[in-house]
């Protein structure tokens, strides 16, 4: 499985370099993972709080920074299409779109209430919604 989080022990993370913030996966080492947060970088108002996840398992829920599970909220079943995951000591949620076809493709909506929220992707990159 492919684990994408905002911190702890998990195979991405956020990183800030010069005021920008960046995402960065466990499979990028070295000197290259500069060169490639710098290629896929966006302002620093990108999502900083994403829990861990297991992108390929909608079903497991995602677990935030303090090390609370976020619940699913909606019709079963738990990880489909009619629901999402509620961060419950804050405005976040998780919601899996792992069947959206071409050109978005498979991917995670994070929605931090701010705006229009994040399509994260298996490789752990992440786009804002409407882009």
């Amino acid at each position: 499985p492919v684990f994408v989080g905002g911190g702890g022990a998990t195979a991405a993370g956020w990183t800030a370099v010069g005021g920008l913030g960046f995402w960065g996966t466990g499979a990028v080492v070295g000197a290259g993972a500069l060169a490639i947060a710098v290629m896929s970088s966006e302002p620093k108002n990108c999502p900083s709080d994403v829990p861990d996840f297991d992108f390929d398992n909608p079903e497991q829920n995602p677990v935030g920074s303090d090390g609370v599970e976020w619940p699913w909220k909606g019709k079963p079943p738990q990880g489909g299409a009619h629901g999402g995951y509620k961060n419950p000591n804050g405005p976040h949620s998780l919601h899996p779109d792992l069947g959206h076809g071409a050109p978005i493709g498979p991917h995670w909506d994070f929605n931090d209430r701010k705006g229009p929220g994040w399509r994260i992707y298996p490789d752990g990159s992440t786009v804002p919604k409407g882009k």
